[in-house]
This record gives structure tokens, sequence and C-alpha cells, in this order.
């Protein structure tokens, strides 16, 4: 391959990009070209694609999909480790990646709250009721496992039972 993110230690932050701002931009400007074109031509649509995509809404998706990479590394450590891959958790080690993992999908479920147009509060407060405090709520449930000996070399059902109860965290947050 051309360029082996998990390798040198970029594959989270190039997905988290790719799949947080490349694809929805992308689709954006697959679902307004032909609007824009209409009403001012191909000139008009590159010039409407940047000043028109929601780039705030891009925050929670990079963090949220970030997070989601360092998770899914967890269970892959020691294999990882042994061919070489950079991942996340491979290079700051088990502890400290969920540690990172929890404070960034906070960080994402928070800023799904920046999400909203000014003056939309009843989308605000249903989305924090509905989407927002439940999740938050399982973040600080899965930070118990923190505690608890959820190491891959030591415990692998642990180390499994993180990642599934993160993807529900997720889950809930994506709701």
């Amino acid at each position: 391959p051309l360029f082996r993110a998990s390798h040198n230690g970029w594959g989270e932050l190039c997905q988290g990009v790719s799949l947080g701002v490349i694809l929805p931009l992308h689709a954006f400007s697959i679902h307004t070209r032909p609007v824009l074109a209409a009403s001012g031509g191909e000139a008009a649509v590159v010039s409407a694609v940047w000043s028109y995509f929601p780039w705030e809404a891009s925050i929670p998706i990079v963090l949220l999909f970030y997070a989601s990479n360092i998770n899914t590394a967890l269970p892959d450590v020691p294999a990882d480790g042994r061919v070489g891959r950079q991942t996340f958790p491979v290079r700051y080690g088990e502890t400290t990646a969920r540690v990172a993992h929890i404070v960034v999908l906070g960080l994402a479920i928070v800023s799904g709250l920046l999400v909203f147009p000014a003056g939309d509060y009843h989308a605000l407060k249903m989305t924090t009721v509905l989407c927002v405090l439940p999740a938050l709520a399982l973040l600080f449930w899965l930070a118990a496992f923190l505690s608890s000996d959820a190491s891959v070399r030591t415990n692998r059902k642990r180390c499994k039972r993180f990642v599934m109860a993160s993807s529900v965290v997720q889950s809930v947050f994506l709701f």
C-alpha cells in the first residue's frame, strides 16, 4: 500500500477525518450539485459547497470515528504489536487508550450539541434528553471499566465487554 496509516500511527486520525469530513463533504456536494448548478453554473457549485457545508456538524463525527477506531483496536493489541502496526493502543498502552477513548467519546457527545441551528431550542432539548444525557450516563458507566482489570493479555473477555459497552454508548449517541 502507498500509505500505510495504521503502521505509522496515523490510522485513527485518517479514518476519523475520512469518515467525518471527506465522506459527508462528498455526499453534500453530490446532493446539492443539481440545485447549485441550475442556479449559478459549475463555478457556483464549488463556492457554494464550501460556503454552505455544515462544518460544525463534522466535529462530533470526526471525534466519534476517532474514538471508535481507538476502541476497536483494543482487542488486537498483541497481534498489532507483533506485526508492527502502530495503533493508538499499541503506542500508548491499553489503559491510556481506554482513557483517551472515553475522553474523546465524551467530547464527541458534548460537541454534538453544536450541530443545532441557533434558536431551535425544541430540537436541542429533545436531543439532549433523548441522546446526549443517556449517552453521557452510559459513558460514566463505561468509565467504571477503567478501574477493573480489562487487559487483553490478562482478561480478554473483560476487554471485549469494554469494547461492546462502548459500542452501546456510541449507538445511543447516534440514535
